[in-house]
This record gives C-alpha cells, structure tokens and sequence, in this order.
C-alpha cells in the first residue's frame, strides 16, 4: 500500500461515518486502462471524530487463505490526528489483486475509487467498502442488477467469514426465471475470487442478474468496464432482483458513479455518508447528481416529519449545503429542498410541493444546481416518466459553486436519535448515484 505524501484537513462532518469503528475491507481488483495499464485503487482515510486515532492494515491476496495470512494485530498502526484525512493512491501490495483489511480503532471513513481518463473527460467509479454494515448473512440472497456480458470485465465473490465458505451463483431473469449458472464455488476464510469467465456470463443474450449465497457471511459486487471509453465502475449487490435503470452516456468532464444498491437503512445503520473525491480545488458552473430511492415505511413516531433523501454539501454545513431533499408522510405529503450556499448564518432558499411518496416504489431524482443562472431544478421520475417537479433559486457567489480539495460529501438517512422534526427512514433504499460536474 503507497501512501501519497499529502495529507490535508477534512472539515468538520460529525462522528456518524459509513465505516466507523472495526474491521472492514477494500476489494483491490487493478482493473486496466484501455492502454493496457492497471489502474490503482485510490483510498481517503478520514477521521471524523474528536480526538487521535489510529488504524491497522493487511493485504490477502487473491488466491491466499485470510484465516492464515498475516494477522491485522501484527502490523504497524498509523496515526490519523483530528480533522484530517491520509490519502492512500495505491491500495496494492506489491502490484497484486486481493483485499485489503482495515482495523480502526474508533471512528473513521474509508472511501476508494478508480480513476479513469478518456480524452478531457475523468470517471471515478466508487469501490464498495465491505463490513458488518452492508455484508450479507450466511444464507441470505445478493442480486447484482443489470450485469451484461458486453459491459461486465469481472465477477466477485468476497468471503468475510472466520471459514471456508460454498457459494451457489446464478442468472436470474427480471421475472425471477433461471437464465444459467448454477455454478458451485468455495471460498477460502476472509478471500475474495474474481471471474473472468468462469461462471458463464459470456453465454448471456440479455443483461441479467447475478443471484450468489453462501454458507459464511459473504458479499459480491462485478467490475464494468464500458467498451467505448474504458470507464470502469462497480455494481454493488441490493436484497432482490430489479431492472436496472439505463442512463445516459456522461458527457461532463468529472463524473463520480456508485451503481448498484449503496445503502439500506436499519436500526444499526440508519445513516450512511457517502465522500465523493476530487483530485484539485474546483469551480463549478454546474453540478448535477442523479439517485435512486426506494421508499419504505413512514417513520411510526413521526411520519410527517422530514425522511432524508440526500443531503449534499462541501463538508460544512452552514453556508455549504447545495441540496437537502427531504420527504414528508402522512398529514403533509411534501417533497421539500433547502440550500444554503455562500449565504451567511441561519440563510437558506428552500421550497417544497405537495406529493405523496408511495412506499415500495423506486423514485429517481434528477438535481440540478445551475450556478450561472442561480438555479436549482429537481425533477422526480417513475418509471421514466416525470411526476413531480421543484424549482428554487441558488446562491453561489459570482455565479460559480466552489469545490475544495477534500470533496464533496453525500449524507443518506438520518440518524434514530436526529434532533427537531427529522426521523430515520428505516427500511429505505438508495441506489444508482451518478454526480457529474461542470468546471467554469
């Protein structure tokens, strides 16, 4: 693992991480560059806590049982001081494939992503970060929706149980019917398998899903490589099998995608944060972010009070929030949306219009912060059709939306124990974020 020599500030987000404390692990999988190239899986360890911490890490190859491979104890710890975040640019070992195990000792965020040039335009594909949080129980069903024997390089299987684990992986059509596969695999203790070929996607005439279970707790995800411009990203497994939404070709110059299903809220889990890098300071004349949610139950407690749907912002919260879209339940029936960009103390625009969420049903936002003209536009489709739509102004100074160099930061959810009107959505899904960005 090479570390870049920069280590800079990370503002002020909170302790409440998508991470936090424990062991998690980062797949490395040094997919390549159309040139032939691989290319290296960038980390930001941030510590969003209150005081010093420390982390310990350890690399299993592909191929090498976790169980007996250098213990995570063993290595060195290295130290992340309050408010900071360590920039890791290369996440291998020595140039190879496996996973790379995480300890920390209290509350920090570990974010990876490839990066991908083609031409002026740059891809960051978000890599999803393995723990307890989001790993599927020995048993339980993982569905990779919308994989293709066009666009899927690779297949992964992650096994996070103390032992060896045999997995079952197969086609499933969109109406539950069996496509092919029915491969058997094993899976040495804490290991990850990629598959090229193996379990026989290729034979594929449509886009499917993947459906793997396995007897230890597990996780999958596949590796897409698009076959015009290379752009690699990662579909994460969501609980049950659905159609996956077809998007447009990026044409902005910066993009950051996480397909698949990113987050579910629970109890434990109500909350998830979700950074997205950028390599220098940025001025924006536009800035778009795309989302699917999947609406569940309505808070029991308080369910006309605000259910988050995203909130977006540069790290802070006052005067750096360009979106927060919430939904409101029963006796209300509101979409609202509050900014507070450049604006001083207790400032915001916000606007909300009357609509009634349908649980069950996948909703998928469209924002749209236009800087140039102080615009924010929201429009809510379903099923591709448009059903609602929201409009307010914005209040970026000298009509750019600035960008610092750690970032943006989504929040998805809010906390069970949230102050003022502002409840957990448990049972909620999110899915599909795509942010693309257009430099002044």
């Amino acid at each position: 693992m090479r570390k870049a020599a920069l280590c800079f500030s990370v503002l002020a987000l909170g302790v409440v991480t998508a991470a936090g404390a424990g062991t998690f692990y980062v797949p490395v999988v040094q997919p390549s560059a159309s040139d032939g190239h691989r290319l290296p899986t960038h980390l930001w360890i941030s510590n969003l806590g209150t005081g010093e911490t420390s982390y310990r890490t350890s690399f299993l190859p592909v191929g090498v049982d976790g169980a007996a491979f250098k213990s995570i104890a063993e290595s060195a710890p290295q130290k992340v001081k309050v408010g900071r975040i360590q920039v890791v640019d290369d996440a291998a070992e020595s140039g190879r494939t496996g996973l790379l195990a995480i300890e920390a000792e209290s509350e920090l965020q570990v974010d990876a992503w490839v990066e991908t040039r083609h031409g002026r335009q740059t891809f960051m594909g978000g890599l999803p970060i393995i723990s307890e949080a989001n790993r599927f129980e020995a048993g339980s069903e993982a569905f990779l929706n919308g994989v293709s024997p066009v666009r899927t390089a690779q297949l992964a299987l992650v096994n996070v149980g103390a032992d060896s684990t045999s997995c079952s992986v197969d086609f499933v059509r969109m109406d539950g019917t069996l496509a092919g596969g029915n491969a058997q695999v094993v899976l040495p203790a804490v290991s990850m398998k990629l598959f090229d070929d193996a379990l026989g996607l290729s034979g594929m005439t449509e886009d499917v899903s993947v459906r793997a279970t396995c007897d230890q707790p597990f996780y999958a995800f596949s590796v897409e490589k698009n076959p015009r411009n290379s752009r690699v990203s990662f579909i994460s497994p969501a609980n049950e099998a659905k159609l996956a939404p077809v998007t447009a070709e990026a044409t902005a110059p910066i993009v950051f995608e996480r397909p698949g299903q990113i987050h579910f809220a629970t109890k434990a889990t109500p909350k998830l944060k979700q950074a997205v890098p950028v390599t220098k300071a940025l001025q924006l004349d536009r800035l778009v972010w795309d989302l699917d949610i999947t609406v569940g139950p309505w808070n029991a407690q308080a369910p006309a009070c605000a259910h988050n749907i995203a909130f977006f912002h540069r790290g802070r919260f006052r005067s750096n929030c360009f979106s927060n879209l919430n939904a409101f339940g029963p006796n209300k029936y509101w979409m609202k949306n509050n900014q507070n960009i450049d604006q001083p103390a207790g400032a915001n625009t916000n606007n909300r219009i009357n609509f009634r969420f349908q649980q069950g049903t996948t909703y998928h936002v469209n924002y749209v912060f236009d800087a140039v003209n102080k615009q924010v536009h929201v429009i809510l489709q379903e099923g591709g059709h448009d059903v609602a739509h929201l409009d307010m102004p914005a209040t970026a100074q000298n009509h750019i939306l600035t960008v610092p160099a750690t970032g943006l930061m989504l929040e998805m959810g809010n906390l069970t124990n949230q102050v003022g009107c502002e409840v957990a959505s448990l049972g909620w899904t999110w899915s599909n974020l795509r942010l693309t960005m257009f430099p002044h």
